[in-house]
């Protein structure tokens, strides 16, 4: 990201049939990312930073062909921090207590103790487990467009109400168990041996305070008529809930065939499948140019801080986690034997990113506070690289935006670039594309290999070409000079 001698393709992206073909890609991609988002090594949060990172890479893309600057409302670099963190954000729940009841299932203590429920109940759990997760990335994604742009206050009223919405919800569900839980009048959760109901019920209570935020910052939107906003939350929420519930039918498939399929990856796919369309959609309705005389210029600091830094701090994730991916597979569950290769092994991709992320920012340095930012900046990355090896710092990483955001100013430029041009170079987006691809395929090979593993390192392959097969039909050669 630091050399300025560099070109960019332009896509031209007018026809319908081409916001059709980003849709497909974004679904097609997705499934493979979401699918890999839980697989050995990832999971939750980190898995889910995965993903987003593959979503906010090709949502950058697409979104910065033209020439002179943005012409979308929602090229806006912020994008990539929205979606990125977003969908970690989404991943700090759990939700397989619930799994059991869409096939009719109640555990008490899995494996040991179940009971009959109406598979309803599985089903509309889930479509909520899916609200929070597609709608407070559709907020953070709102955020970024041109319409909901606020002055502090509005940003006080705005975190209030989706703060207000989490106590809200969260009390209501603390309050009143009785009208969310199965089986809550007879007492089962205060058996200490029912640890299945007892995780059912900290599942509930974990995903509240985030259904409160998609709720509270919905209102706030409503209320402030910004439908724009209002349509890209509903958009998301209801892209990865609808997806969320009815790919959970994939569980009932256990034991009712003789095909050794793992039923759970099948559920994952049909999320980021359902996920990426949905972002495809925004895309379509809320990201086209408004005009040809409407460009949006967006900042080195925007660049800097909401697409460089989460694609350096993801991207270093991802890495990491493949080798706790590798050992977890081939080496075993136990990892403390492991930790001090794990750092040397990820050394090999933090020490050349964290390089090419300083020259990129550098280049929008002040000339008068040239050491005294560069003495931050590495600061920062030390501090972050810090983080990535330790769970406990990595709230550390909203504080640093956050600070940032308010205190580091760079210049309005990037050296050797017009103001608004899009800086980070195509290799780039390519090159992290493909560690993503790369990361997912190895990690899908066990050995010796089962008709599971044939099964999913097929249908990813076949996910990935048909991409790029769909890419190349709205690909229209040519090249962005800065």
């Amino acid at each position: 990201m630091s050399d300025s001698k560099f070109v960019n393709r332009i896509i031209v992206i007018s026809r319908p049939v081409d916001y059709v073909i980003i849709a497909l890609i974004m679904g097609l991609m997705g499934a493979f990312f979401w699918a890999i988002r839980g697989t050995a090594g990832f999971g939750g949060h980190q898995g889910g930073l995965l993903a987003g990172l593959g979503w906010g890479l090709l949502w950058m893309y697409f979104s910065n062909r033209e020439r002179n600057g943005g012409k979308r409302p929602l090229s806006n670099p912020w994008m990539v921090a929205a979606i990125t963190f977003g969908m970690a954000y989404g991943g700090m729940t759990g939700y397989g207590a619930y799994i059991g009841w869409v096939s009719g299932n109640y555990w008490l203590n899995h494996p040991e103790a179940v009971r009959d429920i109406a598979p309803w109940t599985g089903y509309l759990t889930l479509f909520f487990c899916g609200i929070h997760w597609g709608g407070v990335s559709g907020a953070f994604m709102a955020w970024c467009h041109p319409s909901a742009k606020l002055g502090w206050k509005g940003w006080v009223l705005r975190l209030a109400s989706g703060l207000a919405g989490a106590f809200a919800v969260y009390y209501l569900i603390k309050g009143f168990p009785q009208w969310f839980l199965p089986f809550y009048g007879e007492g089962i959760y205060d058996n200490p041996e029912n640890r299945t109901s007892i995780r059912a019920l900290n599942s509930h209570l974990n995903i509240a305070p985030h259904l409160g935020f998609f709720f509270g910052f919905l209102a706030f939107e409503m209320a402030r008529k910004d439908w724009k906003a209002v349509g890209i939350m509903v958009i998301m929420a209801l892209g990865f809930a609808i997806f969320f519930s009815a790919g959970a039918y994939w569980h009932t498939m256990h034991g009712q065939t003789d095909l050794r399929l793992d039923w759970w990856k099948n559920w994952e796919m049909s999320i980021g499948l359902g996920g990426g369309l949905a972002m495809g959609l925004v895309f379509y309705l809320y990201n086209r140019p408004v005009s040809d005389a409407t460009t949006y210029r967006f900042t080195p600091k925007s660049w800097i801080i909401g697409a460089g830094l989460p694609i350096w701090f993801a991207s270093t994730i991802v890495f990491r986690n493949f080798y706790r991916g590798l050992t977890q597979d081939y080496i075993g569950h136990d990892l403390t034997f492991h930790q001090e290769y794990m750092i040397l092994f990820s050394l090999l991709y933090l020490i050349p990113a964290s390089i090419l992320f300083f020259l990129f920012a550098r280049r929008a340095h002040q000339p008068d506070k040239m050491l005294l930012q560069n003495i931050g900046f590495l600061a920062v990355l030390v501090l972050f690289s810090v983080a990535i090896y330790e769970v406990r710092l990595l709230y550390l990483v909203p504080v640093t935006i956050l600070v940032a955001v308010f205190f580091y100013h760079p210049k309005s430029a990037f050296d050797g670039m017009a103001e608004g041009a899009y800086p980070i170079p195509d290799w780039v987006v390519l090159a992290l594309t493909v560690l993503i691809v790369a990361v997912g395929m190895i990690l899908s090979v066990h050995l010796p290999m089962l008709l599971y593993n044939y099964f999913l390192v097929g249908i990813y392959t076949v996910f990935i070409v048909l991409s790029l097969i769909l890419y190349f039909r709205i690909h229209k050669v040519g090249v962005s000079d800065p």
